[in-house]
């Protein structure tokens, strides 16, 4: 289409129709997802109207409050797993939340750059201190000593980054589900907890309890009746109108991608790879 018949996508005429991602069964109920977004909300409306959680002390959440705790821990490992793909230490990102650092401009106070360079040295990590200045924010490098020892730059890409962004803004529940363990009870049943990730994983499967749950991987897994009611019926299928907002580039792409060069092609997966948020193969 976008060599051979671009004026269609010009004006608005190519579509694409979305299938779902998801296929869950609730006893004899069924319903089909179109996203992992979805398909979490999902997750989350079940935790928010079955359980009950009862911290030590006596503290309950439950309802709403329970589904904005646990909303917040997925986006908030959400992130961290980007960052840790990009090469930045878990354990550092982890520190550097459970310090209560929710401001990037913090890292403009030189005094406060050499405080925290101080306690990652105290917690293993091995840091320059030759650190540089871009836009008033100090720069320096870490190398994280365990779990292979990479290193990476504590630089203004690392501070704007969309993903540090989400951490510092959903980082209150996990520095109080991280500041020792916790004994919960769920369903009168009590569990000791060691951080926010179990506590996560403990709900999440909780919240799936009783569900059959299918993620397709492509169209071939659907019988003609479901693919015909959740993406070919024109009174609930889902479209999607192709457009095209930069077509030098949009150029670009399809002659790295679709040409016959094999080595561009190869670097431009290579360089992208981490970056995929939703991959259709």
């Amino acid at each position: 289409f976008f060599r051979q018949m671009s004026d269609l996508i010009e004006r608005g005429y190519l579509y694409v129709a979305q299938p779902p991602l998801y296929r869950v069964r609730d006893g004899k109920r069924e319903s089909f997802l179109k996203d992992e977004e979805s398909f979490n909300d999902l997750i989350l409306k079940r935790i928010s109207e079955k359980e009950k959680i009862i911290f030590e002390g006596g503290q309950e959440v439950s309802g709403k409050r329970l589904e904005n705790m646990v909303s917040g821990l997925i986006k908030f490992y959400d992130s961290l797993d980007r960052l840790s793909r990009k090469g930045y230490s878990r354990r550092f990102i982890e520190l550097l939340v459970s310090n209560g650092i929710t401001d990037k401009r913090l890292f403009k106070d030189r005094d406060f750059v050499e405080g925290f360079m101080q306690r990652l040295r105290e917690n293993g990590f091995e840091v320059e201190e030759n650190f540089g200045d871009e836009d008033g924010y100090y720069e320096f490098m870490v190398t994280e000593t365990q779990n292979g020892g990479q290193s990476f730059s504590v630089n203004w890409e690392f501070l704007a980054s969309p993903e540090l962004k989400q951490l510092m803004r959903v980082s209150k529940e996990f520095r109080k589900l991280n500041n020792g363990s916790h004994v919960v009870t769920v369903d009168g049943k009590e569990e000791r907890l060691e951080n926010s990730e179990q506590f996560l994983n403990a709900l999440l499967e909780k919240g799936k309890k009783g569900l059959t749950v299918q993620r397709y991987k492509g169209l071939g897994e659907m019988n003609p009746v479901q693919l015909w009611s959740t993406t070919m019926d024109p009174e609930k299928r889902i479209l999607v109108r192709v457009r095209i907002e930069d077509w030098v580039e949009a150029d670009e792409i399809f002659t790295i991608l679709m040409g016959d060069k094999v080595e561009p092609r190869r670097e431009f997966i290579e360089k992208n790879a981490l970056e995929v948020t939703e991959l259709d193969i």
